[in-house]
């Protein structure tokens, strides 16, 4: 006997509608199931064959799809709840809760039951889409250079954490927006790591460039700033002790 060979589509197609073939309690709720068939084109025909009642397209919102699917399961129902994207999970996180609720029944001549589902754990959410952040300005001693913290998706983070490094690894206390550039970081690997941690997703780490700290600007007719004079020689800009200057000064350009 040979073996059916179907795409995972037509799988679930077949599966779906299989048990609500087998059962009218069957009833399939989501977004664009119903004549669209599906954004994955994973339900074609199910409305068609089972109808509006029973192939039923909701609006937008994950936690309307399985607010509703509970709704009809307390009922006697038997519903099936699709959620287009798992990432989306997340945002219906208070009606899987509520897969916990106590539900009390009763009627004349019984006294009440309450009865308690076991409780559902929810896992954080994915970002799958990340734009790195940059370092802006001029990265050079003396200025202040800033970060562009990018984006994420499907979530964004208002207010991402921000680590300053050198030479990859974290600058104490540089957590801010902003970077004051110092002395001691010359000629060194400059980047800033941006964490992102939006409600309901896994916290995920972005890391930008790592660009070299130059030396700063140096303008000239400004007493210097060090206990060294500088002049120029042939176009090149040459340093010694105060006691050997030669004819013109240069200081850094503030």
């Amino acid at each position: 006997m040979g073996v059916a060979e179907l795409s995972y589509r037509d799988a679930v197609i077949r599966g779906i509608a299989q048990e609500m073939d087998r059962d009218n309690r069957v009833v399939f709720l989501g977004e664009d199931i119903g004549k669209a068939g599906g954004v994955f084109k994973s339900t074609v025909g199910l409305y068609e064959k089972f109808g509006p009642l029973r192939v039923r397209d909701t609006p937008i919102s994950e936690q309307a799809i399985l607010g509703a699917a509970m709704g009809a399961a307390m009922t006697g129902l038997r519903p099936i709840a699709e959620i287009m994207f798992s990432d989306f999970l997340p945002t219906a996180a208070d009606a899987i809760h509520a897969l916990a609720v106590q539900v009390t029944v009763g009627g004349e001549g019984f006294n009440g039951l309450t009865a308690t589902s076991a409780g559902v754990t929810i896992a954080g959410g994915v970002l799958s889409d990340v734009t790195p952040p940059l370092i802006e300005g001029n990265v050079k001693l003396g200025h202040v250079v800033s970060v562009n913290v990018g984006e994420t998706a499907p979530a964004k983070d208002a207010a991402p954490h921000v680590q300053w490094l050198l030479e990859g690894n974290p600058i104490p206390n540089a957590v801010q927006p902003t970077y004051a550039i110092g002395a001691g970081d010359v000629y060194k690997r400059l980047s800033v790591a941006v964490t992102y941690a939006p409600q309901g997703y896994e916290p995920l780490t972005a890391q930008s460039r790592e660009l070299v700290v130059a030396v700063g600007d140096f303008e000239p007719g400004h007493p210097a700033i060090s206990a060294r004079s500088c002049s120029a020689v042939a176009g090149a800009i040459r340093c010694g002790p105060l006691s050997h200057a030669s004819d013109r000064s240069f200081s850094r350009r503030s």
